[in-house]
């Protein structure tokens, strides 16, 4: 099925939106760096899901339990970064955010790593 247009423009403004207060606002005491990889808003415009990749996660070696930890810190400032959101665009509704970890990146370096082999 087509997305309509209205969804995928809306999901480009949350992306945009959303890496700059990933960037901008929100302190971690680790300084890990947020990629937002991709975004998925519902056809009813209630929920958004964030795929996020964690960049220092991966290059530590501490995959499993660092990106566990820093998808739960983000879920639980979802209502901040809602609200900030809510700043930036200009809706009737800001959907829930619902942060997801993308394994895409670690799957594509392991992939790498078989091709040099």
């Amino acid at each position: 099925m087509i997305k309509k247009i209205r969804i995928l423009k809306i999901e480009q403004q949350i992306y945009k939106k959303i890496s700059i207060i990933l960037k901008q606002n929100i302190k971690n005491s680790n300084k890990f760096i947020f990629t937002v990889t991709n975004v998925i808003l519902s056809s009813n415009f209630m929920y958004a899901k964030i795929y996020i990749t964690i960049l220092n996660c991966i290059l530590n070696n501490n995959i499993k339990l660092t990106e566990k930890k820093q998808i739960k810190e983000l879920t639980n400032k979802s209502k901040y970064i809602r609200y900030l959101l809510g700043k930036f665009l200009n809706l009737k509704f800001i959907p829930n955010l619902i942060f997801l970890y993308d394994n895409s990146y670690k799957n594509n370096m392991y992939i790498s790593s078989l091709i040099k082999k």
